[in-house]
């Protein structure tokens, strides 16, 4: 078996150019209809799963969940799920260097609007017929909370989404066996929906 790996790149929010939520999904677009166009130049499969970290995981999610059913998989690693997490939003974060609320707002091009933030986040736009995910997050992710993710496990038990779950004593972050260990899960769960 071989898997083509590609390294994707996205404009980053940015309130100066104008670049938000809207923008990045259609990178990530254009790139999958990249991919699309070029499976027998590249002599690439067109089932595609796709993954993340933090800001990453949560663009994988909410852009499978919501724009992509063709995506077969998705891994979140430490992602935020839950955009409209209002002592999320509302908090201090000495890691990020300032308000969270303040980043969340570029990315979503707004201050804080309940459907504005549930209309991004992963855990709204989720349903039975969302793609398998599996999670990984550290126990003392100092960035993004833990609940995001155990409540996104939940909510794809209570869907009957197939999801597997992976908790990890970490912070925003994973050491060299800690990652290893990742890898290996994720494409023992990728594996059949890509073959």
């Amino acid at each position: 078996d071989s898997v083509a790996i590609v390294n994707m790149n996205y404009r980053l929010a940015s309130n100066e150019d104008s670049i938000h939520h809207e923008e990045i999904m259609e990178d990530i677009q254009a790139m999958v209809a990249h991919l699309g166009s070029k499976t027998e130049e590249y002599k690439i499969s067109s089932k595609l799963a796709i993954v993340g970290a933090s800001a990453g995981a949560q663009l994988a999610m909410i852009y499978a969940y919501k724009y992509n059913s063709n995506i077969r998989c998705v891994a979140d690693i430490f992602g935020p799920s839950i955009i409209n997490d209002w002592a999320w939003y509302s908090s201090t974060n000495i890691w990020l260097g300032g308000k969270v609320g303040d980043i969340l707002a570029e990315y979503v091009g707004q201050s804080w609007d309940t459907t504005a933030y549930k209309a991004v986040s992963p855990y709204w736009n989720i349903s039975s017929n969302s793609q398998a995910t599996i999670i990984f997050h550290g126990s003392f992710d100092p960035i993004v909370p833990l609940s995001h993710s155990k409540l996104l496990h939940a909510k794809l038990n209570n869907l009957g989404v197939e999801n597997k779950y992976h908790e990890y004593p970490a912070f925003h972050g994973f050491n060299t066996t800690q990652s290893a260990d990742v890898i290996g899960k994720m494409v023992q769960f990728f594996r059949p929906h890509l073959d």
